[in-house]
């Protein structure tokens, strides 16, 4: 199924630009149709329809639309009045693609983005506390996957996401976006989380934090499974990078069960191992009360590791994956990149440890 759309601008040159672009790089998901002339356009609804239309702002159509047709203005400069149904002319096809997604999700479903036939595997990295380099490891593994051509998107749901710091891209949507998605009936899910991916230079896919922080917070143990549901479903990534902070909360706990592998980043500091300890317990009781065996999936990764130097925590029922020695003091993009470049990382990933798990 595609999107059927149409443009109508008077610049020749711009339509025909347009049309050639759009369909060479998504001909599989838009059916674009281009005018020039109102007449035409008009002429063409009569027997056919749409569900999208781009139109230069200075065009007035005489005709009255099909209330169902979502109209987006072409507008050469953005302002606050027409932010919300307008599309900037003059911008990179990908965004305008990307905006024409999240404008069809808002009034249609049914959409269907992939067709893959792989298993996504999710691994999550929680923090033991904070300065333990949870978010750094979670980045470097992510590109160490991307770097081999695996297509791989890496999801921060921290309280206070730090992923722009390593990861950036052009384009206007975030995970506020996609939490409202969540928590709507009326937004196609599937065609929403297409609309605000974004992708690094780097190759990685990722989510801009949300524009309000406290948003991040009414994800809940349901929206957690309904957002893995859908890009597991819809989405083409073979893995799923997560990075958040463990609260004692049913979203982690859940995160636990819903995850191929768990890793804990700590450190050998007194104070990290106190909160280390107090985490597992808390899974452990967890485990009892649900009957649910987490530990064959979680492992260890010891970071900025000194050996000889601090105490390390004891649990024979948990393996460490691998220690990583501190690097020297640098920038964090440029710190992520040396980590994502050493044979360390390949640990944390089992050949043939790709099993579907049900969410």
């Amino acid at each position: 199924m595609k999107i059927r759309a149409a443009i109508l601008d008077g610049d020749k040159t711009y339509v025909s630009r347009f049309f050639d672009i759009l369909n060479k790089n998504y001909s599989n998901k838009i059916e674009i149709h281009a005018f020039t002339s109102e007449d035409s356009l008009i002429y063409f609804l009569k027997s056919n329809k749409i569900e999208i239309l781009l139109i230069n702002e200075e065009i007035k159509l005489n005709i009255e639309l099909d209330h169902k047709i979502v109209v987006l203005k072409l507008v050469e400069k953005n302002s606050i009045e027409n932010q919300s149904n307008s599309i900037l002319k003059y911008q990179k096809i990908s965004l305008i693609y990307k905006e024409i997604l999240n404008a069809y999700s808002q009034n249609y479903k049914g959409l269907i983005l992939n067709n893959k036939n792989f298993s996504t595997y999710i691994i999550s990295f929680m923090s033991s506390g904070t300065g333990s380099g949870t978010s750094t490891l979670a980045s470097a593994l992510a590109l160490n996957l991307a770097r081999k051509g695996i297509k791989t998107l890496f999801l921060d749901l921290q309280s206070f996401a730090t992923i722009n710091s390593i990861f950036n891209a052009e384009g206007k949507f975030s995970m506020s976006e996609i939490i409202f998605a969540i928590k709507s009936n009326k937004i196609d899910i599937a065609t929403r989380l297409e609309s605000a991916v974004k992708i690094d230079k780097s190759g990685v896919f990722f989510y801009d934090p949300c524009k309000n922080p406290l948003e991040r917070n009414e994800i809940t143990a349901d929206d957690l499974k309904k957002l893995l549901n859908a890009l597991k479903e819809f989405g083409d990534y073979e893995y799923i990078i997560i990075d958040i902070d463990f609260l004692v909360n049913e979203t982690c706990l859940n995160l636990l069960k819903y995850s191929n592998r768990v890793f804990f980043v700590i450190n050998t500091t007194e104070e990290n191992q106190l909160k280390l300890y107090s985490i597992m317990k808390s899974i452990e009781l967890n485990s009892k009360q649900n009957n649910e065996i987490y530990t064959d999936k979680i492992n260890f990764i010891y970071n900025k590791f000194i050996n000889g130097k601090g105490s390390l925590y004891q649990n024979d029922d948990i393996k460490v994956a691998c220690y990583i020695p501190k690097f020297s003091e640098a920038d964090i993009k440029s710190i992520v990149k040396e980590i994502s470049e050493t044979a360390m990382l390949d640990k944390l990933i089992l050949k043939g440890d790709k099993n579907e798990l049900d969410i």
